[in-house]
Order: structure tokens, then sequence, then C-alpha cells
């Protein structure tokens, strides 16, 4: 649900979800809040997905041949 900001508030806002758990914040957060958490783990996912595998070396290759 990630893949769109209507998708993400579906769950964070009006409790999609509900019946697994997950219960709506609407109480607690704007759509501002839900936006700005969204590009936050969007940005640390991306920052994991890049990011030497566990043990590497120093200075290893991060698999993304184009990045100088």
């Amino acid at each position: 649900m990630l893949h769109t900001q209507e998708g993400f508030d579906a769950i964070v806002l009006t409790g999609a979800l509900a019946e697994k758990g997950m219960a709506s914040f609407a109480d607690s957060l704007k759509p501002a809040d839900t936006a700005a958490i969204r590009a936050f783990i969007i940005a640390r996912a991306n920052e994991m997905k890049n990011a030497p595998p566990l043990g590497a070396p120093p200075g290893a290759a991060t698999g993304n041949q184009h990045e100088q």
C-alpha cells in the first residue's frame, strides 16, 4: 500500500485493515502527517535497498554500477 498515498491513507486514516489489527489513526494524524510518514518509510526502504550487504567490507559496491 506504499505505492500510492491514497492506499496508505486508506490504511492509516480510514482503518481499511482494522479487521487485521491496524486501527485508524485519524484521531491523531492529518493527511500531511501521513504523507511525511510515507515519505520517510520509502526513503528508509531505498537506503536499505542500496546499502551494501551485511558483512560486506567497507567500500564494497552497492550493486548500482552506474553510481560514481
